[in-house]
């Protein structure tokens, strides 16, 4: 079979004149004639499938037998390799090879086998492409496909890890997979085939993936996360270097094949362990941390800011918050598993102020504004404790909390001040807004327990502790006076941003009060007024008042609605009034003449409904003399439409009960109280609106509003 065609092949005289290797091999396929297939390939098919049956009964003789026939054939190639037979040589090289690759899984077991054919066919890869020869290449990808179904096929689940394998045979299938892919990669485009061009992704993709089996064929659940979170950075790093979109794909994958292993695994036995020295704890600190690092070394800066249309910089985003959100997960189980109850609150406050203090270091030093971001979200989290930690008998200095909420205050506004220049702009408002918010919250919870304390039975003083310092709040960023650093330099958030929610608030919460409390407030007595409940009720009017005459809130609000919102917001707080002097009435009514405070009683009783009529007519008294005054005649209106109210209820209400102290009253009060109005205070004139001469300019004052 060998000798024939390479007779007849010398005895042709059209030899090609070029001796390359190309131009034998192209001329001796055109002489298709001279190869026999029958001849060169029966004899060996069959000569080793007769001696296989020979021998098979003897340990390993099928293994060298195929071992030697390979041999032979290899050696008939190297012998052809020079002359015109180029074909038939390549030939009885496919055959050297494939019968050298069959001693392997005749004479090792299967895992020994995949990492043989593994080695094997990275070798020949290598060979292929060197050469030039793509069948080679071809077959060299399937020895290794071959070898990662055989290696894959073994395993089983260990009883001292997680897989029972080689780990030897996993290295070394996935350092050939690797390799082929790196030939390839840095393989010129004339070098290789068009359908090879998608092979590399694949190939690191295998590769890594046999590198990573290594850690379950080592470790249980928790050894296996920490691995694959090292191995998950080391790839990141290796990425970037290539660069590689596949490896920066793989780097994330394990990573959060890490996390999801983490989060199924059994949880440890709680007996025996120790703070901070369990495995519990590491794999969530490693996975954190070791997304930290990634993220640094993606915003420090390569080459490229894109691979594959993978955005580094957002990628490096989610590794942070990744990253963030693992180390959180990690300090908040290690507290909730050993710390007691009482100190779960404190210690996680503590956890927090140091994480945040320590990467506002290290966004300094490293100039890495993400994370500087990162750190504005201390207070978002304390307030989430604050949550985590409510009852109805909390406040936030128990246990060492008075301490640890200063160093949280004090880390917030000291990282805000050094970070503000790389900082976005939304984000320094937000967090300086939700900062002043939490502050206020936490020292009004504390005012709130000191006044439970005092008052263990009475509500008054409950409803005290929620308004008494937003309300002190609204008054003071309603103040022209210039205060201190942080307010100096953020203004807007402080006097607008941060006191609008607070005076709806307050609002909100001066209707509530004023309708439930009754006032009681023991061991003082009820004064109308003075008593405590009113006056925290007329202190929070007067700061959601003041808060909205102030000049920052309406240069917050300027352009066509000014005037409509400075409008409506006189008319809330008249009502306001009008609903807490109402109330007001009925609390005395309830104190000194003993009518039970409830909704109908009050409305029955002809104590409430006089009381009722004479301060109405009050009201209404102080309006039109108001309005008199400052010649407004809406305002007068308003004082007269309430008289009319007042008339009303006098015959509809009154007037049915027949010969009542409180009826004559009432009638003598309002009648004495209209003789007053009608004397003091008459209708206004109407306003004349005044236009102003083109040629004298109005002059340009400074002043506020009244």
């Amino acid at each position: 079979g060998l000798l024939f065609p390479r007779r007849k092949l010398l005895q042709m005289g059209d030899a090609p004149e070029d001796e390359s290797r190309e131009a034998l091999l192209r001329w001796s396929a055109r002489k298709g004639d001279y190869v026999d297939g029958t001849l060169l390939f029966g004899p060996p098919l069959v000569g080793f499938g007769l001696q296989f049956a020979l021998v098979q009964h003897l340990e390993f003789a099928a293994a060298f037998s195929a071992l030697a026939l390979g041999v032979i054939y290899l050696g008939l190639a190297r012998w052809l390799m020079g002359g015109r037979a180029l074909l038939l040589a390549e030939t009885c090289l496919a055959l050297g090879v494939i019968f050298t690759s069959l001693a392997i899984p005749l004479g090792l077991d299967a895992r020994w086998t995949s990492a043989a054919w593994a080695v094997e066919g990275a070798g020949i890869f290598w060979l292929g492409l060197r050469q030039q020869r793509p069948l080679a290449r071809a077959f060299a990808l399937l020895l290794q496909a071959g070898a990662a179904l055989v290696f894959l096929g073994e395993l089983r689940s260990g009883e001292s890890s997680l897989l029972e394998g080689t780990p030897l045979g996993a290295l070394m299938l996935g350092g050939a997979l690797l390799f082929s892919f790196h030939q390839l990669h840095k393989a010129l485009p004339g070098q290789t085939s068009s359908w090879e061009r998608h092979v590399p992704p694949v190939l690191a993709a295998l590769g890594l993936t046999f590198v990573y089996l290594l850690a379950p064929m080592f470790f249980f659940a928790h050894g296996t996360s920490i691995s694959w979170a090292l191995a998950g950075l080391l790839t990141l790093f290796v990425a970037l270097r290539l660069p590689s979109a596949t490896f920066l794909l793989g780097a994330l994958v394990v990573q959060l094949l890490g996390a999801v292993l983490f989060l199924v695994a059994e949880p440890l036995a709680s007996e025996g362990l120790r703070p901070l020295a369990h495995a519990g704890f590491w794999s969530p600190l490693m996975l954190g941390l070791v997304a930290l690092i990634g993220a640094w070394r993606l915003h420090i800066g390569v080459a490229v800011t894109v691979i594959d249309r993978v955005n580094l910089q957002r990628l490096s985003w989610t590794l942070l918050a990744w990253g963030a959100g693992w180390w959180a997960l990690a300090w908040v189980s290690e507290v909730l598993l050993f710390a007691r109850l009482p100190l779960q609150a404190t210690l996680m406050l503590a956890a927090a102020a140091i994480s945040v203090a320590l990467w506002a270091v290290l966004a300094l030093r490293l100039a890495w504004p993400a994370l500087g971001v990162l750190c504005t979200l201390l207070i978002p989290a304390a307030g989430l404790v604050l949550l985590a930690a409510w009852h109805p008998r909390f406040h936030p200095a128990a246990n060492v909390g008075w301490l640890l909420w200063a160093v949280v205050f004090v880390v917030h506004f000291v990282s805000l001040r050094r970070l503000a220049p790389m900082l976005p702009s939304a984000v320094l408002s937000s967090a300086h807004v939700i900062g002043c918010w939490l502050l206020i919250g936490v020292l009004a919870l504390e005012l709130r327990y000191g006044l439970l304390l005092l008052s263990e039975q009475y509500n008054a003083w409950r409803w005290l502790g929620w308004a008494l310092l937003p309300s002190l709040y609204l008054v003071l960023m309603a103040a022209p006076r210039a205060w201190p650093w942080p307010v100096s330099a953020y203004a807007r958030e402080y006097r607008v941003y941060a006191a609008a929610p607070l005076a709806l608030l307050m609002l909100g919460w001066f209707w509530l009060a004023n309708i439930v409390s009754d006032g009681k407030a023991e061991p003082l007595p009820y004064v109308p007024l003075v008593n405590p409940l009113d006056l925290g009720l007329l202190l929070a009017l007067f700061g959601v008042y003041a808060w909205s005459r102030s000049e920052a809130a309406q240069l917050a609000i300027r352009g066509r609605y000014a005037a409509a919102v400075a409008a409506a917001a006189q008319l809330i707080v008249g009502v306001s009034l009008f609903l807490f002097f109402t109330a007001l009435v009925m609390r005395t009514a309830h104190h000194w003449g003993g009518v039970p405070f409830e909704l109908e009683a009050l409305l029955q009783s002809m104590r409430v409904q006089a009381g009722l009529s004479i301060v109405w007519t009050l009201m209404a008294l102080a309006l039109m003399i108001g309005g008199h005054l400052r010649h407004r005649r809406e305002v007068w209106l308003i004082g007269a439409a309430l008289i009319g109210v007042v008339v009303a209820k006098l015959f509809f209400v009154e007037l049915s009960n027949r010969g009542g102290l409180a009826r004559i009253v009432s009638f003598i009060g309002v009648g004495v109280l209209l003789l007053v109005v009608g004397y003091f205070a008459p209708l206004p004139p109407k306003r004349v609106e005044t236009v102003a001469d083109p040629e004298k300019p109005a002059p340009q004052t400074q002043g506020v509003s009244s």
